[in-house]
This record gives C-alpha cells, sequence and structure tokens, in this order.
C-alpha cells in the first residue's frame, strides 16, 4: 500500500465554516492551522506496519477458532 504525498486532511474553509460559525470564538485559529502531511516514507512505515498487525490479527482469529472447535471436540468427547 502506497500512500500519497500531500495535505493530510484537506479542509476548505467552507468546511471549516460548516463546524465553525464565523461568530464563534474558535473559528480563528482553526482557519490559521496549516496542513500538515509526513514524509513519504513514514507514511509506507505505518501502512506496511497496518499491513502486518492485520495480518497477525486475522492469525490469531484463525488460531482462536480452531482452538475453540477442538475445545467444543473434547467438550464432547468427554461430557457426551
Amino acid at each position: 500500500m502506497t500512500l500519497q504525498w500531500g495535505s493530510a486532511f484537506p479542509v476548505t474553509e467552507g468546511q471549516i465554516r460548516r463546524f465553525f460559525p464565523a461568530h464563534s470564538h474558535k473559528y480563528e485559529p482553526i482557519k490559521r492551522i496549516g496542513h500538515w502531511c509526513p514524509p513519504l516514507e513514514l507514511q509506507n512505515q505505518f501502512a506496511a506496519f497496518v499491513e502486518q498487525t492485520e495480518k497477525t490479527k486475522n492469525t490469531i482469529s484463525r488460531s482462536l477458532e480452531k482452538l475453540e472447535t477442538l475445545k467444543k471436540a473434547l467438550m464432547q468427547e468427554y461430557f457426551g
């Protein structure tokens, strides 16, 4: 998975105004915030980490399912 370089959260002034009406005291500081986007290499490292985490999660989930099946089989064998 490769992520693109650019604004992390491209937000238009119209979108800001929807959440913070102009009369809101919170509008001006939000309006001045710039967009930060991590370097592409860091984005790719994070994407690889997430991908590996998902694979590990799926492996563990399958193992748990197998264990549950074995437990049920043993319970059936021992207790009828």
